[in-house]
């Protein structure tokens, strides 16, 4: 049988599809991956560019600091923001620069820990409680969950790399 222009193209399966008409559903495959993965891969690179960002900035702040060189308080309130800039004031009199700076990425390490641990709780309970209810699990609680492992993940790795204290053992050990 020959499909010519203008004919109705119905298939019964993907198969079928694929078999007569394998351009079209190469087509229809990279259309369904391009209007999935283009969204994907602009956050994820937003969130790598950011997180990049943040990590080169505290890294000059902490080698600043390490030198000698004496950064503004609104360098360091700036790399706190608005959150931490209460304890970053109120811990200037009585720390050093470089521990305010370690104490400021180690805080930054336990948010993201904490961000985790109730995303996760979250998205556990949704995906359980739907589950219950009509034996499937829910897709933003799904979402959720493993959102949450990744800011776990990210707290483990960005634990890792924070430098020791002063004579103390590394935060790893």
């Amino acid at each position: 049988m020959h499909v010519g222009i203008g004919s109705d193209r119905e298939f019964d399966s993907f198969n079928q599809l694929v078999e007569t008409e394998p351009w079209l559903a190469v087509l229809i495959f990279m259309s369904v991956l391009l209007v999935f993965l283009v969204p994907l891969l602009i956050i994820v690179a937003v969130i790598w560019y950011k997180v990049r960002k943040t990590r080169m900035l505290n890294e000059t702040m902490l080698r600043l600091a390490e030198k000698g060189v004496v950064p503004a308080g609104d360098a360091m309130q700036a790399i706190a923001g608005s959150r931490q800039a209460d304890y970053i004031a109120a811990a200037a009199s009585t720390a050093p620069l470089l521990e305010q700076a370690r104490a400021m990425r180690k805080r930054a390490a336990w948010s993201d820990l904490r961000k985790g641990i109730i995303m996760t709780a979250v998205g556990l309970g949704l995906t359980f409680f739907s589950m219950l209810d009509d034996g499937s699990p829910n897709g933003i609680g799904l979402v959720l969950l493993f959102v949450g492992v990744g800011y776990v993940i990210l707290w483990w790795f960005e634990e890792r790399q924070l430098p020791p204290a002063a004579g103390g053992p590394p935060s790893g050990a």
